[in-house]
C-alpha cells in the first residue's frame, strides 16, 4: 500500500503519536535520501535480499541443519581477499547420508595464519584434497603449501565455473547442508555473479567491503568432493574419513 500508511507507520514505530508527533515522523521523511530509505527506517521494511544476490536467504535458511556434518571425501578450500586482511577454509564433505555438508573452519584476519593452520589440518585428518583457485590471492599458499609436504589441487577457469554451478545446482535442489554459521549466510548475501570467459560464473564480491571469502572456501571444497581428479594432500591418504576439527 501507500508508504505513508499511518497504521504501518505506527506498527513500525510504537512511540507515534504519543511521544513521537506526526511533524517530527514528517520531518524524518523529508530529510531521508529516498523512498527506499523511508521504507526502511520509517516504516521498518527490510529487504530480504539485496538486488543480484545467487541464493535468497531463505532458500540457504531452508538448508540449515544443526546436526550435519560431513563423513566421507573431507576436503579444505582456501580464500584470500584481494586486501590480503582477511582469509577463508572452507570445508565440504559427503554426509552418511548421501547429502553434502558445508562449513566455516577457519576465518581469520591477515594471512600468516593460513598455511600452518592447514599443514596441522593435513596432518591430523585424512583429506581428499586442498583446493586453491590459481587465479585468486590465495594462490602465492600453494608453493608454500607444497615446500611444507602438501600438495594442493589448484583450479582455473573452468574449474571455478564449475564449482560455482555445481554449489548452486546442489543448494537449489536441496541436498546441500550446513550448520546455519552466519559468516556464511553473510558472504554469500554478499556474493554476486561475475561472468567467465567460457560462458560459465563465478562468485564476485558485491562491494570494497564485501567478504565473500568463507562462501568462495567452501565452493571450491564442495567441487572436490565428487572431483576425481584432485591430488591427495599426502601420498598414501586414503579416502578422508575422519572429521576436520578447528
Amino acid at each position: 500500500g501507500d508508504s505513508g500508511d499511518r497504521e504501518q507507520i505506527m506498527k513500525a514505530n510504537p512511540s507515534v503519536p504519543h511521544r513521537t508527533s506526526w511533524a517530527a515522523i514528517s520531518r524524518m521523511r523529508k530529510n531521508l535520501p529516498s523512498e527506499e530509505s523511508w521504507r526502511l527506517e520509517g516504516l521498518g521494511i527490510w529487504y530480504a535480499e539485496a538486488p543480484g544476490v545467487v541464493i535468497a536467504p531463505e532458500d540457504w535458511d531452508a538448508l540449515h541443519d544443526e546436526q550435519s556434518f560431513g563423513a566421507d571425501d573431507i576436503a579444505l578450500g582456501i580464500d584470500v581477499n584481494p586486501e590480503r586482511t582477511h582469509a577463508s577454509i572452507g570445508m565440504a564433505a559427503r554426509r552418511p547420508d548421501g547429502q553434502y555438508h558445508v562449513e566455516l573452519v577457519e576465518e581469520r584476519r591477515g594471512t600468516a595464519w593460513v598455511v600452518p593452520y592447514v599443514v596441522e589440518r593435513v596432518k591430523s585428518n585424512n583429506l581428499r584434497a586442498v583446493v586453491i583457485d590459481g587465479q585468486s590471492p590465495a594462490a602465492p599458499f600453494i608453493d608454500e603449501l607444497a615446500r611444507n609436504k602438501v600438495r594442493v589441487t589448484r583450479t582455473g577457469v573452468l574449474e571455478m565455473g564449475l564449482a560455482c554451478a555445481g554449489f548452486y545446482d546442489k543448494a537449489v535442489s536441496g541436498v546441500l547442508r550446513h550448520i546455519g554459521q552466519h559468516q556464511l549466510g553473510t558472504s554469500l548475501n554478499e556474493a554476486r555473479k561475475r561472468e567467465l570467459p567460457n560462458g560459465m560464473w563465478a562468485w564476485n564480491r558485491r562491494g570494497v567491503a564485501s567478504d565473500i571469502t568463507p562462501i568462495v572456501s567452501v565452493t571450491l571444497a564442495l567441487w572436490a568432493v565428487d572431483n576425481s581428479k584432485v591430488e591427495r594432500p599426502r601420498r598414501g591418504s586414503g579416502q578422508g574419513r575422519r572429521v576436520v576439527v578447528g
